[in-house]
């Protein structure tokens, strides 16, 4: 019998196997945010705003893109929290560190991932400073967000932090995905090699159609 499965979910949440479990599931749905949101705000790259007006107003009015904007929230919550605690616990089972480090089987994209998370999640409080806060909460912003969008991407230091924090993000996604296939035992001997080109191809694919927006805004909008 499956031991794992005797437990309860309180306890199961709680285990060290629970939280990697709950990091994996928060980041794959925040994967399948990532994706919506990049192929979305292309939208920005056409001079008619319209289009990507009508698509801000649907969001925006939606019950249910509401309901799952604060699922969204909590779930990148959870996910911090959850990865900071595997962080700790995995530290905490090695005290002792080498004089000298010798390199693990872990890839530099795994050794990344506090890091390049780390910058992710600023880059992301700043965004939310930037464009959810003044038109979604306080409804301040005098421009409507296609305008504000190409206001912001105007400036050479945002675009520049923006393409820095994709090409980030992309970092961590690279380990990221394969990591929580592998955690929800997606990844096989047979499997291993699909799962990486995969991976790497999420992370190319997604942060550089975001860098995209506000390179493109930039130079040629």
């Amino acid at each position: 019998m499956n031991t794992a499965s005797t437990l309860s979910p309180s306890i199961f949440l709680t285990s060290s196997i629970g939280k990697k479990f709950t990091v994996a599931l928060t980041g794959i749905s925040l994967v399948g945010f990532l994706l919506e949101h990049a192929v979305s705000n292309l939208l920005l790259l056409n001079p008619d705003p319209a289009p990507y007006l009508a698509y801000a107003a649907f969001m925006g009015t939606n019950i249910i893109i509401r309901v799952l904007e604060i699922s969204l929230f909590l779930g990148f919550a959870l996910h911090i929290a959850s990865a900071l605690l595997v962080q700790f616990n995995n530290r905490q089972a090695r005290p002792a560190r080498y004089a000298v480090q010798r390199r693990s089987a872990k890839s530099w994209f795994s050794r990344a991932m506090l890091f390049s998370g780390s910058i992710t999640f600023i880059f992301l409080t700043v965004h939310l400073g930037r464009f959810f806060v003044p038109h979604k909460v306080l409804h301040t912003s005098h421009l409507d967000l296609y305008a504000d969008t190409r206001l912001a991407f105007s400036n050479p230091w945002y675009v520049a932090f923006y393409v820095v924090a994709m090409i980030l993000l992309g970092i961590h996604l690279a380990h990221g995905v394969q990591s929580a296939l592998q955690t929800f035992g997606l990844q096989s001997s047979r499997s291993a090699r699909a799962v990486r080109i995969a991976g790497y191809v999420y992370a190319v694919l997604v942060p550089g159609m975001l860098a995209l927006i506000p390179l493109w805004i930039y130079f040629a909008g």
